[in-house]
């Protein structure tokens, strides 16, 4: 929990300091700026991680520093809690691109905001999925439509908050009512859904390759290679299996 609130007080501080340096600095414009600084919301996980490195607690000193492929499966509340963060995070890049390539290259803002937020977040959307489907300890699905549901209304209220409803007017030419901003959390809740769905499925297949990555990254060269060679061995021993009791099979059908 200490580390969680140290990761979200360095991404504060780094974007206000962002945002006044891209304001007074810079010269961009308020809300331009506005939405590039809050990217650092997606960074809060790495933050964290780089601090847990660093800064061990000390009860966990003694535990075992590989994780058995029971314990490599991450909890639902920390998946829910990054995948947000980085989502969130991308919304914003995409939408302070889109304003620097509206005013440089003088083009709609709403159609290139639709266009960069696609370049930008199918990727991105998918990997949260395939993360999820690989690391999940369980409720995968669960996880990926809250993270769907919670980026999205995350975002929107961010946009509120930092733009007002005036801001969005003048950047969108819409009017901010209550039911325009369900509809586009709806739309983007099902839009990010799909997306993770098909991640997730693919995270999935790639569970086991994926902790056998992991074992890999803490063993010598040496046992990397003994691993290596030994499941290509048993895979020809079983490709070999499997073409005998083939040719088995057929000479069967032809005494038949």
């Amino acid at each position: 929990m200490k580390s969680l609130v140290t990761a979200l007080v360095t991404a504060l501080l780094v974007t206000v300091g962002a945002f006044y340096g891209l304001v007074h600095l810079v010269g961009f414009d308020r809300d331009v700026a506005a939405q590039l600084a809050t990217v650092t919301i997606g960074a809060v996980p790495y933050i964290r991680e780089v601090f847990k490195r660093t800064f061990p607690i000390r009860r966990h000193a003694n535990r075992a520093s590989v994780l058995s492929l029971g314990e490599y499966g991450l909890p639902p509340r920390r998946m829910i809690l990054y995948g947000t963060l980085v989502i969130v995070g991308t919304m914003q890049l995409a939408a302070g691109l889109s304003g620097i390539g509206a005013t440089l290259l003088d083009l709609n803002v709403v159609h290139l905001l639709v266009v960069v937020t696609g370049l930008i977040m199918i990727p991105i959307m998918f990997s949260v999925g395939r993360w999820v489907g690989r690391r999940s300890a369980g409720h995968d699905i669960a996880v990926i439509v809250l993270i769907s549901f919670l980026a999205r209304l995350s975002a929107s209220l961010l946009d509120y908050w930092t733009l007002r409803p005036a801001g969005i007017k003048e950047l969108l030419g819409v009017d901010v009512t209550l039911g325009k901003l369900s509809l586009a959390v709806a739309a983007g809740t099902v839009f990010y859904l799909l997306i993770g769905l098909v991640g997730c499925w693919r995270g999935r297949r790639q569970r086991l390759a994926a902790y056998l990555t992991y074992l890999l990254k803490n063993v010598p060269e040496d046992t990397r290679k003994a691993i290596v060679e030994l499941a290509f061995e048993e895979a020809r021993a079983e490709l070999t299996r499997d073409d005998s009791a083939s040719r088995r099979g057929n000479r069967a059908d032809r005494l038949a």
